[in-house]
């Protein structure tokens, strides 16, 4: 907690103080924490995070090389925000199992998610995307037990078939 309390403070003074990466920091706990910024310079030092939880915030973007640092993580919950893309470099997080980014403002994924191979569940329910590309639908349907949520609205998303996709509730 006292990371995202001072964020401020560590966003400005810990590059300073630390040149080496911090290992022991697996969760990032940032709900409701008003965040209109994720501050990279801290974020890279975090690579141990297996958990990232930023949900209920005001994000609008996310820097574009934030997930080059981040390839042990796992849990990536970005729901409730105002992001209206995600960056290309998400596809370096090769160990990523859930991406949660519903109720945001995304009208479309970057086309790197298709290299996420151990992504299990992608929630994309209240966004305002109208197509996905093919090779995500790929990825998703490679295991019986992966999961892809598009919400109420999802027989509107181009290239699925209600068939295809397994809402979760």
């Amino acid at each position: 907690r006292e990371w995202v309390n001072n964020l401020p403070y560590y966003q400005k003074e810990y590059p300073k103080k630390a040149n080496r990466p911090i290992t022991y920091i697996t969760v990032l706990y940032a709900w409701r924490a008003n965040l209109t910024i994720v501050p990279v310079d801290v974020i890279r030092h975090l690579t141990g995070l297996r958990w990232l939880l930023l949900s209920y915030n005001r994000l609008t973007r996310l820097p574009d090389e934030m997930f080059r640092y981040l390839n042990r993580l796992e849990y990536l919950i970005l729901n409730n925000n105002r992001l209206r893309s995600l960056p290309d470099d998400i596809g370096h997080l090769s160990n990523l199992e859930i991406l949660r980014v519903d109720n945001n403002l995304l009208v479309s994924v970057p086309d790197s998610l298709r290299r996420l191979t151990s992504l299990e569940y992608f929630n994309l329910k209240g966004n305002f995307i109208t197509s996905l590309p093919e090779d995500i639908r790929s990825c998703l349907s490679k295991r019986e037990d992966r999961y892809l949520y598009l919400g109420d609205g999802s027989s509107a998303v181009e290239g699925f078939s209600r068939e295809d996709l397994r809402a979760l509730s």
